[in-house]
Parts: C-alpha cells; sequence; structure tokens
C-alpha cells in the first residue's frame, strides 16, 4: 500500500524487493471513492499526482497490463487482485483489470470470504463488498445471532437443495475483486465449485448507494461517533 507522503520510498522499497525475487503488488490506498471529502480526511483515502500515478501506469504496463489512461485515481487506472491471484472474470483468467464495474453481474464472493467485527457485532460477505444473501449492501447479521444466518443457508441447502447467487448492485469493485464473477451464464463456474446436483439460485439486483447502504465503514465510523 502506497502512502501519500513517502510515495518514492515505497517505491525503493518496491525495487529492493523485485531485485530480490520477492513477490509484492503495489496498491493505492483509498479505491472505494476517490472524491469522499470524510475517507480522505480521515486517511482512508489517499489523492495522488500525476507523477505518482504515471509510476502505476508504467509498471503494469511493463506487467502487460490492459491499463486505463483516464484521471489521477484508481478508477482511472485499473485494478490488480490484492494478492496478485488469477482470477476468472467472465471465464477469462485475469490478474488485472482496467474496469471494475460488475453492475448486474452474478459473483461468488459469499464463497470465498467472511467478515466479522466484534466491536460492531457485525457480519458482513466481506469487508469492502459487503453485499448480502438479499443482494443488498449490508451485514449478513449479528455474530451474537449467528444461528440465524446459518440457519437460513441450512434450510436452502437442505430443503431445496440450492443456495444463493449474488447479482452485483455496485457500480466499483474493490478488494474482493478477485472472486470468480461474470455477466454470463455462471453454471459453468458454480459446477466446478460444487458437488454434483446441488443448484444454485440467483438473488434478484437490488438497488445501492451511499444512503441506503450499511457498509462497514459507515457501521465502523457511527461506531467511532458514538463513542466521542
Amino acid at each position: 500500500m502506497f502512502h501519500k507522503d513517502y510515495f518514492w520510498e515505497c517505491v525503493d522499497v518496491c525495487e529492493k524487493l523485485e531485485k530480490n525475487g520477492v513477490d509484492f503488488v503495489p496498491r493505492i490506498i483509498g479505491d472505494d471513492n476517490p472524491t469522499d471529502k470524510k475517507s480522505i480526511k480521515y486517511g482512508y483515502t489517499h489523492v495522488y499526482g500525476r507523477k505518482e500515478m504515471k509510476w502505476f501506469r508504467n509498471y503494469w504496463k511493463q506487467k502487460g497490463q490492459n491499463v486505463t489512461e483516464e484521471g489521477d485515481t484508481q478508477k482511472g487506472l485499473g485494478r490488480p487482485c490484492c494478492g496478485g491471484r488469477c482470477f476468472k472474470a467472465d471465464g477469462v483468467d485475469s490478474y488485472f483489470l482496467a474496469d471494475t464495474n460488475f453492475l448486474g453481474w452474478n459473483c461468488m464472493v459469499n464463497w470465498y470470504f467472511l467478515f466479522l467485527n466484534s466491536e460492531a457485532n457485525r457480519v458482513w460477505t466481506h469487508q469492502t463488498c459487503g453485499v448480502n444473501l438479499d443482494g443488498e449492501v449490508a451485514p449478513l447479521g449479528k455474530i451474537t445471532e449467528f444461528e440465524n444466518i446459518i440457519d437460513e443457508l441450512e434450510h436452502e441447502l437442505y430443503v431445496h437443495n440450492r443456495i444463493p447467487m449474488i447479482t452485483c448492485p455496485k457500480t466499483f469493485c474493490g478488494c474482493g475483486m478477485c472472486v470468480t464473477k461474470t455477466s454470463q451464464n455462471i453454471e459453468p463456474m458454480f459446477t466446478k465449485h460444487v458437488v454434483p446436483g446441488l443448484d444454485h439460485f440467483i438473488v434478484p439486483q437490488k438497488e445501492s448507494n451511499y444512503e441506503i447502504d450499511i457498509t462497514t465503514k459507515k457501521v465502523l465510523n457511527e461506531l467511532d461517533s458514538s463513542n466521542v
């Protein structure tokens, strides 16, 4: 993660890592909403200059990735997987995507991740995605009521022999981008991950915006404010 105030020191570290054959993935800090003033104020989002963004573009071009050339934000660059993993996007093996708008795509994020925050007593599918099994950007439930989450999944699995498949309601994907997803029929990808005979049902696409989303950031900010 490249700190804006120590950007070129981060570059020096990367050069030493590369020289010594150590794998790394250079990342921008704060790729969810680069114009969020509150996020910038608290340091969750960093603002980079043209020289810094040029370094990122040159780095990924040298790696043979399809980099965009729009502005000085993560959205104008493209995005790698945080861990440098190869992942499936529309059935294509990828390491880096120029566009991370997957609105309306089917995604298996609930298969790969689970994020629990004990202070907030909440469970999300993923800390930055946060899309639940009803297709809303909101927690799956409470840690202290985890049995409700399990019981609902158990009912679908053992009574209906099926599990939910999320439809993305968001126009930007951050960490969690490397999860298997597609805008086409997800059946071929789905069957690779499950036992024969197990079915799935598509969760309808819901609305997502700042006012109605119950994100990890929003919940934790509210918790911080209540403790002041």
